[in-house]
């Protein structure tokens, strides 16, 4: 894809080989064009060095967000004859470079990286994709995505601000309220007393009686769902979700943090 007049560039590292994995380059193209002050790169495998070094090198350098999608890429059979999927080749070398600039040239850049959950992880691909958000359909990247591009308008001092806020916040909460957290973002809503439950250990290892009620005065993160009926047990029966304007704020951490 040719570069387009715009302010900054967000460079995306996703397979090309089917037309599905077109689509979806194409796709989360357009997501950044529309909820960024951003230009797009959907990087194109390269054939020749003089095209790599131009148009993949060239692109990640002036990048301030990278975007990889790593795909299924046929099986690979290991010397102790289990068998593994791997992934695409490209994406992994975009992605080492990107990690390259970011940790050792201190290149600012944002990240968000999407792994498809029968792609084996260990080694330097699962350091390289820490906080990699794992999918089965192509739909959950675009659904994720929508989430956290606009919290990457760095030219807008509000989102700034309430990003930062939101990170501190998290970062000091215990390990229970960080993982009731990540239950509202997979579960979307949930009552005090079932987040309990999946707690588990967790919950009975800091005695907790509740979690939800607490998490909300103390941050405001969360809320209970609007429109309920008041209850003579609010931990079994009321609903809690992430405050909806504070939720791509709280995808990112989780993406981008841990």
């Amino acid at each position: 894809m040719a570069e387009t007049s715009g302010k900054g560039l967000v460079f995306v590292s996703c397979g090309q080989v089917t037309s599905e994995e077109r689509q979806l380059g194409a796709d989360v193209s357009r997501l950044i064009s529309d909820l960024t002050s951003y230009r797009p790169y959907f990087a194109e495998n390269q054939t020749t060095l003089e095209g790599f070094t131009h148009n993949i090198l060239g692109n990640l350098n002036k990048a301030i967000g990278f975007i990889a999608i790593m795909h299924p890429r046929g099986i690979v059979k290991l010397h102790d004859g289990k068998e593994e999927t791997r992934g695409s080749v490209w994406v992994e070398q975009e992605i080492a470079i990107a990690a390259f600039m970011a940790q050792i040239l201190h290149h600012q850049i944002r990240m968000a990286a999407y792994i498809h959950k029968d792609i084996r992880r260990e080694g330097m691909r699962d350091q390289l994709l820490l906080g990699a958000v794992t999918f089965s359909k192509d739909s959950q990247v675009i659904e994720s995505l929508s989430g956290i591009l606009p919290t990457w308008k760095l030219d807008d001092p509000i989102a700034e601000r309430r990003w930062n806020r939101v990170r501190d916040d998290i970062s000091k909460l215990p390990e229970y309220n960080q993982e009731a957290l990540r239950l509202l973002l997979e579960y979307a809503s949930l009552t005090d007393y079932t987040a309990l439950q999946k707690l588990g250990q967790l919950a009975r290892q800091n005695s907790l009686a509740s979690v939800f009620p607490g998490l909300q005065n103390q941050t405001g993160l969360i809320r209970t769902v609007p429109g309920q009926a008041p209850s003579r047990q609010p931990g079994y029966e009321l609903s809690y979700e992430i405050t909806p304007e504070l939720r791509p704020f709280v995808e990112r951490y989780f993406s981008e943090i841990q």
